[in-house]
């Protein structure tokens, strides 16, 4: 599975003397810039981003600038606000160098930590059975094993169509509306007790959920008391939605559709929360555009399906609908 990017982030990042004189020239919009700087340096070989024109090019795409505007953007970061390092090949941040190789020298622990209790295992297997009994043991072992693992996989498809059932009805009592910060805080702290780490995927969904409250204004916000069922189902949406990007331009989606924000007169639809919105069917459709806003009178080029056929007050079609039948 490829590589969930992840790094720490410091929450009061934004009060570094630092930050404070990048933003009092560029804005808001620079704090952004910098920060998908240091998002694409994680994602980089090294960490480390070139001073190539094209490289200026897709990091103009993304923030929405001209090539120029990054590359002078970086230079500053370099010169005027000491943020970044470079040797005029490369450059990079020393921070996130100090934070990844923190990083990785944890999870390399963990991985050795890991085989040696694997090794240690094989070797008191090995002290206690002759080669004879070993195998008839193994073979036995490996045949209970395929059917454990086959048992705990129909359990967990089971309890997880349970947990679609039911997530309409667990939405309709949200207890706590989710808070991205409060969150990783509480996090955090039960992670830093058992000396453990927030996993990529938690960071991932955090970003997602957080993302759909700022950008879904109109519907619910989401509650924690769903959250390992949402976790779930935001990662098994990956291969459609793989980074930021793409789920912002769902949501986009999501929030400029009538349909499903409830504002068509008469019509009277309160299911889309987040949870419905990332069911199969709903997911797909949307992506489709099967819930954009009906075309002018007259015209049916940008008609969704329902809004083409879907009959009118009185049985008339809408305008611009020519079929028959």
């Amino acid at each position: 599975m490829k590589d969930a990017y992840y790094f720490s982030h410091d929450s009061n990042a934004r009060n570094d003397p630092k930050i404070l004189s990048l933003t009092l020239k560029y804005g808001v919009a620079g704090y952004g810039m910098f920060w998908i700087l240091l998002e694409n340096m994680r994602e980089s070989e090294n960490y480390k981003l070139e001073h190539k024109q094209y490289i200026y090019n897709s990091l103009a795409y993304q923030m929405h600038v001209t090539g120029e505007e990054v590359e002078t953007f970086i230079k500053d970061c370099i010169d005027e606000f000491e943020l970044f390092k470079s040797d005029g090949e490369f450059f990079w941040s020393e921070s996130l160098l100090k934070r990844m190789d923190k990083f990785n020298d944890i999870r390399e622990k963990r991985k050795k930590a890991a085989e040696a209790r694997w090794n240690q295992e094989n070797n008191d297997n090995n002290n206690e059975i002759n080669t004879q009994d070993m195998q008839m043991h193994n073979t036995s072992n490996a045949d209970e094993m395929q059917r454990d693992a086959k048992k705990r996989k129909e359990n967990k498809i089971k309890l997880n169509n349970i947990k679609l059932n039911k997530i309409k009805e667990n939405e309709k009592n949200p207890e706590e509306e989710f808070n991205a910060e409060t969150f990783f805080e509480e996090k955090d702290e039960e992670l830093r007790e058992e000396d453990a780490v927030l996993t990529p995927e938690d960071l991932y969904a955090m970003d997602v959920i957080t993302l759909f409250n700022k950008t879904c204004t109109d519907l619910p916000p989401f509650n924690l008391k769903n959250y390992k069922l949402i976790r779930q189902m935001i990662l098994w949406r990956r291969h459609e939605c793989p980074n930021m990007t793409d789920w912002n331009n769902f949501f986009k989606k999501v929030h400029e559709s009538d349909f499903l924000n409830n504002r068509l007169p008469g019509k009277d639809f309160d299911k889309c929360k987040l949870g419905w919105l990332l069911e199969n069917k709903n997911f797909l459709k949307v992506l489709e555009g099967n819930y954009k806003n009906r075309a002018s009178p007259g015209t049916t080029e940008d008609l969704s399906f329902l809004d083409r056929y879907a009959p009118k007050k009185g049985g008339e079609k809408y305008a611009g609908d020519n079929s028959t039948g």
